[in-house]
């Protein structure tokens, strides 16, 4: 972050770029996890239940 705002220090928008870079990085991380995380975990936990129930 403090590189970007030493090449960008004579924009006059910069206060908006910053801001845009704080959103946007929670955003990212939790579409991340969304789209990625929660799929491979719901996976496993089903494949581990259907193992189970066929068992039984």
């Amino acid at each position: 972050m403090n590189t970007f705002k030493e090449a960008n220090k004579n924009s006059p928008k910069l206060d908006k770029y910053v801001e845009g870079i704080r959103i946007a990085k929670p955003t990212l991380l939790m579409g991340g996890i969304y789209y990625c995380v929660i799929p491979l975990v719901s996976t496993f936990f089903a494949e581990r239940i259907g193992k189970r129930n066929k068992k039984g």
